[in-house]
């Protein structure tokens, strides 16, 4: 599964717009927008969603 599938799936089940994440983290939405179409996401962009949906193992959980 592709990163964006796993965060859509996260997003979903916790009812949470890209929009309203992307505001909270103050990242764009453009930059998630990019990983729809399979750009692979920095590894700070990665901590700070796994600290927003407060994940261990974020590589595990996210990434793999």
């Amino acid at each position: 599964m592709e990163f964006y599938e796993r965060l859509e799936n996260m997003l979903k089940s916790r009812n949470i717009t890209v929009y309203k994440m992307c505001k909270d983290l103050k990242i764009s939405t453009n930059t998630i927008g990019n990983y729809k179409n399979g750009t692979i996401p920095k590894i700070d962009i990665v901590n700070k969603i796994s600290l927003y949906f407060c994940v261990n193992k974020i590589l595990e959980t996210i990434v793999l």
